[in-house]
């Protein structure tokens, strides 16, 4: 796993720490950080997103750090931590048309 991008320099109490893997995300809130337990929140991709386009590759954090966006092969995941919910191109032809190469959100 590997640590996510992240929009900022300085932590802030709200900044948020993200691990990725293969086909997951997992989010931990520094304000959340316990010197004996560290809580991870675990994300799943949805599936229809990650058999088109595995493994994931890069994953940031919104500057809010209330978005997260995953990309793998092609297209863009979205998460928004408020609603619990991932948003995906509504046509995949759009999808294999974007090729990430990195994220940053502005």
């Amino acid at each position: 796993m590997l640590k996510c991008t992240s929009p900022r320099f300085g932590a802030s109490p709200e900044t948020r720490m993200c691990l990725k893997g293969a086909d997951h995300v997992r989010i931990l809130r520094t304000q959340d950080w316990d010197s004996h337990t560290l809580s991870w929140h675990h994300l799943s991709l949805p599936e229809e997103y990650r058999k088109a386009n595995w493994p994931i590759k890069h994953v940031a954090v919104s500057r809010d750090n209330m978005q997260i966006a995953a990309s793998g092969s092609n297209g863009v995941a979205l998460y928004n931590l408020r609603l619990k919910k991932w948003r995906l191109f509504g046509n995949i032809n759009q999808e294999i048309e974007v090729n990430a190469f990195g994220l940053l959100w502005f």
